[in-house]
Parts: structure tokens; sequence; C-alpha cells
């Protein structure tokens, strides 16, 4: 019933800002990004014996998130963090149309790329997109995304 109830309450949150009716103040929820481990990494240089993985993020409009370091090819990050959202029309575009895109580093890794450098730095393990489309819906998922690796 309650999965019912906030789908209800954001689709009316939908409508009304859509209609500029402004009467409705847009729920408030509170949104978890937790991120367990990596598995099977793969570096760049495969001379780098001591690995020191570690991720960042940057979700909707709130501050950037960095990990702390983990270790070898499948860290362990264990790492949890909560945002309280306003639903409102903006925060809707942004879950319907974004992905919440994670960034992998290795900080052992030497850094001889330079900006112009299309695939970023060295150090740059690759990326991982989780799309936000069933946050509106009011579903959460607990899945398991790849690695795009950044050669590719």
């Amino acid at each position: 019933m309650r999965y019912y109830r906030e789908k209800a309450e954001i689709q009316n949150m939908t409508k009304a800002a859509q209609l500029n009716l402004g009467t409705l103040q847009p729920p408030k929820r509170m949104i978890t990004v937790q991120v367990i481990a990596g598995h099977a990494l793969k570096f760049k240089y495969s001379e780098v014996s001591d690995v020191a993985p570690f991720f960042y993020y940057q979700f909707f409009t709130f501050d950037e998130r960095y990990s702390s370091n983990s270790s070898g090819i499948n860290p362990r990050f264990d790492d949890s963090y909560s945002y309280e959202v306003t639903f409102d029309a903006r925060a809707i575009q942004y879950f319907e149309t974004e992905c919440l895109e994670i960034i992998m580093f290795d900080d052992n890794a030497p850094i001889a790329g330079n900006a112009s450098d299309a695939q970023g730095g060295d150090d740059m393990i690759g990326t991982v997109k989780v799309p936000l489309k069933s946050l509106v819906a009011g579903c959460s998922f607990h899945e398991k995304y790849p690695i795009l690796s950044s050669q590719q």
C-alpha cells in the first residue's frame, strides 16, 4: 500500500508542477547511494602491483562524494550516503533523464595524462552508469553494474 500511496503522491505532484498550480508542497524523499564493492577491476598498468582504487560521483545538486581508498582488484568500499531530495519538477526531470555516473580511479597509478587526453588521466579505471528513472516511481534498486573501461 505504501508503494501505491507514494507513487500517487509523486504523480499528483508532477501534474501540479506541469499545470503550474503551485498549491502542493513537493514531498521530500531520502535517497541512499551505496557502493559495496568492485569486482575484477582492470588497470591500465599491469606492472602496478599495489593498486588503491577509489570512486567519485556527484548526485543531483549535492556536493561531490569521494570514497576512501581500498585495495586490490576486488576492492570493498561499503560506502553509503543519504540525500534528502525534494521531489519537484526539476528533480523528476533529472531522475528521468540522467544516470548517476560513478568514476573509478587508482590512487597509486602514475599520472602521465594531460587535460587534452580524451581518455582522462592514467589513474582512471573506468565509469559506472546507474539509471535513476525507477526513483520517480518510488522504487529502490539493488543491482550490479559493469565498469566501462576508460579505453572504450
